[in-house]
């Protein structure tokens, strides 16, 4: 009864710190969260508001309909939307009593998060007490590990910051193979599930972690056959269970071609830096950005009582502190990325490989998270090097040493933005949510290309009313996005509301204007009915329904010319990617519109009835303004040729909609003989940065 007495006033400390550590997140908790972007309205965008709605996603979901977890409701026409970032279901399962209690999902997101850290400094203190048998000097290891400042800069990102399980699974892992049986088995499988539905980061990292654990443990303690068996009994379901939410991610990867760009090196500098607002070294240590490149400081107190366990501590024993050693050194390598700079020398690292060998490492974006390693490798020594303290000072100076450690990584105040619960959202929800005919939803006005955060807020919404939505924040995008969001830019123009009607959006929100109404042009329209204003100023449009965007058609008619003999000149350069047959390669219109174009001279004359621009994958980057020019055989200049921007676009969609690895704008025109072609044009007041991956010509057969 002491010792459980004892455990949650420990917990308890950690929570305490974890309110401490992001003040005045506790002060606003009810609508209010962590975030490092905000809309021009002071909302909080992007990556919080993606995981709160995932979490409230989840909730909603799993009494429903469990089978099909991963088909949200944003994204409208695509399924298994809730792949296209983190699923959070570990996350959510720890909100779910907080949100049962209060009704407010805000709450339990925030709640969720102050509880991930005090978890997390708890299974620290755990371990460290099991491999340094001093529990004041455990304390100092649990705040390393849940308060150092990349895991209090990854407050934005709950994926990232949810990793509490880690030390327990290490703990049951220690103590099974101290005393094999059923109990520490089925403990270390649970750790080990938990930490993996927690994020998809962590169900990658995880089977190295416990792989070499294993193997270490297993040769340090000569365990005998037949020990296995617990061990490889618990693990198969839990392995098994963690697998079965990788297929929805695979499967997009193997439609949609997901995949990462290689990233790009990590400065060891990193950490030496810490945020911007640190309390103890702002003006003197360097900074660092919020997200990729973020501080990675880690405390020179705890540095230097790492250090001391690592050479001085007599528990845990010598080869426990060289294997944390390894750990640590590997975490630290990998957590550079592909190539490690050091001193302006490159030379390539050990992440290069993984991400060679290792399926699911084309798909890490930030190199970084895998510091895991190393602090999970370097909390552990900070209790061995307090160990070796605590003759000398004691209790009392153990403690102050503790909160030295927690000092030299604090950063405040925590930049935070509203986030109002879906309940109190604005009235305009609700009427969509009582709706039956409101089956697919769309929001105007909608911001350029580049900034997508903001569409996280129409997400945010479709808790409040649960109707399906195109617009969303994710890690990836589906095909249709960039096509869909240019359309919404130029609502209410012609072509956008035809094809909005066409894709299958029915109910179009718009938003007030400056002085709170709506604009003048979001009255009645032939092509929509009006509802509202309702009291905050939205307006609901119910579009007609259009004719949905029907697949492909080929044409047998036409045929691909060859293109040997084509000579090309661009501005700017690097038109050649257009005929070397790899989509992943393209050609970039330039950076303004109207400067950029590609001349192809064909060699001899061509009777051209469609010229086919190709999209980079991944990307699905159209050019929004494009002019198309001729020269017919004999003359000397260049001539427009007229077709219809309308069915071109159109074309675009259905290729996007049923065929995204091969979707292409297609450009019909009349029969004409050529012999060169000019594309002239770029983007829009959109801004999407135009691409052309292959570039074709058909002709009649």
């Amino acid at each position: 009864m002491k010792a459980a007495a004892r455990a949650a006033g420990i917990l308890a400390a950690y929570f305490l710190l974890a309110i401490v550590a992001t003040l005045p997140l506790a002060t606003q908790a009810t609508d209010h969260v962590v975030c490092d972007a905000s809309a021009e309205s002071g909302a909080c965008i992007g990556t919080p508001v993606l995981n709160a709605w995932a979490m409230g996603w989840v909730l909603r979901q799993l009494p429903r309909d469990p089978l099909h977890l991963f088909d949200a409701n944003i994204f409208f026409p695509y399924g298994d939307t809730l792949a296209y970032s983190e699923h959070l279901l570990g996350p959510a399962l720890l909100a779910a009593p907080f949100l049962g209690l209060t009704g407010n999902l805000v709450l339990a997101y925030n709640l969720v998060s102050l509880l991930t850290l005090a978890l997390a400094g708890f299974g620290m203190w755990l371990l460290a007490r099991e491999l340094v048998g001093d529990s004041h000097a455990a304390f100092a290891a649990g705040v390393v590990y849940a308060f150092h400042s990349f895991n209090l800069n990854e407050l934005v990102r709950i994926q990232t910051l949810s990793n509490q399980w880690f030390p327990l699974l290490l703990l049951a892992l220690l103590r099974y193979f101290a005393r094999p049986g059923w109990g520490w088995a089925w403990a270390a499988a649970l750790a080990y599930a938990a930490q993996s539905l927690s994020g998809m980061y962590w169900a990658l990292y995880a089977p190295a972690l416990v792989a070499a654990t294993v193997l270490f443990l297993a040769w340090r303690v000569r365990t005998p056959a037949h020990a296995w068996v617990p061990l490889a009994v618990t693990f198969l379901p839990a392995m098994l269970l963690v697998a079965c939410f990788f297929l929805p991610y695979l499967r997009l990867a193997h439609e949609f071609g997901f995949a990462r760009e290689e990233p790009a090196a990590v400065p060891l500098e990193l950490y030496l830096r810490t945020p911007p607002n640190s309390l103890l070294y702002a003006g003197i240590l360097g900074t660092a950005g919020p997200n990729e490149l973020a501080p990675h400081f880690l405390g020179f107190a705890a540095m230097a009582l790492a250090v001391l366990g690592l050479f001085r501590a007599a528990a845990p024993s010598r080869a426990l502190r060289i294997a944390l050693l390894v750990m640590a050194s590997f975490g630290l390598a990998v957590s550079l990325g592909p190539r490690i700079e050091v001193g302006g020398t490159s030379f390539p690292g050990p992440y290069a490989l993984l991400r060679a060998v290792v399926p699911g490492f084309e798909n890490v974006r930030y190199p970084e998270r895998l510091s895991q390693f190393l602090v999970l490798a370097i909390a552990p020594l900070v209790a061995a090097g307090m160990g070796v303290l605590r003759r000398r000072l004691g209790v009392a100076g153990l403690t102050a040493i503790s909160g030295l450690v927690f000092l030299e990584c604090l950063a405040l105040p925590m930049k935070q933005a509203p986030l109002p619960p879906p309940e109190r959202l604005p009235s305009v929800y609700r009427w969509v949510a009582g709706v039956r005919d409101a089956r697919v939803v769309a929001e105007v006005p909608t911001v350029y290309y580049t900034s997508d955060r903001p569409d996280a807020l129409p997400m945010w919404a479709s808790l409040a009313h649960g109707k399906r939505t195109v617009q969303a924040h994710s890690g990836y995008f589906p095909p249709t996005y960039a096509l869909i969001k240019w359309r919404l830019f130029h609502f209410p123009s012609d072509d956008s509301v035809d094809f909005l009607s066409r894709f299958g959006v029915d109910t179009v929100i718009v938003h007030p204007g400056a002085a709170g109404r709506p604009p003048e042009w979001a009255g009645p329209d032939p092509r929509w009915s009006v509802v509202g204003p309702f009291a905050e100023g939205h307006v609901a449009l119910t579009l007609q329904r259009g004719v949905p965007v029907a697949p492909p058609t080929r044409n047998d008619r036409l045929v691909e010319v060859e293109r040997d003999g084509w000579s090309l000149r661009s501005e700017p350069t690097g038109a050649s990617r257009v005929l070397d047959s790899d989509t992943t390669t393209a050609w970039a219109f330039g950076p303004r519109p109207g400067e950029s174009w590609i001349a192809v001279s064909f060699g001899r004359s061509i009777r051209v009835a469609r010229v086919s621009l190709l999209l980079r994958p991944r990307a699905w980057r159209f050019p929004a303004r494009l002019k198309l020019l001729g020269r017919t055989p004999g003359e000397s200049g260049l001539h427009p040729l007229s077709y219809d921007a309308r069915a071109a676009y159109d074309s675009l969609a259905s290729s996007l909609l049923f065929e995204p690895l091969r979707a292409r704008l297609c450009i019909d025109l009349e029969t004409t003989p050529l012999d060169a072609i000019e594309l002239r044009g770029n983007s829009d007041a959109f801004r999407l940065p135009a691409e052309v991956a292959e570039l074709r010509v058909h002709s009649p057969g």
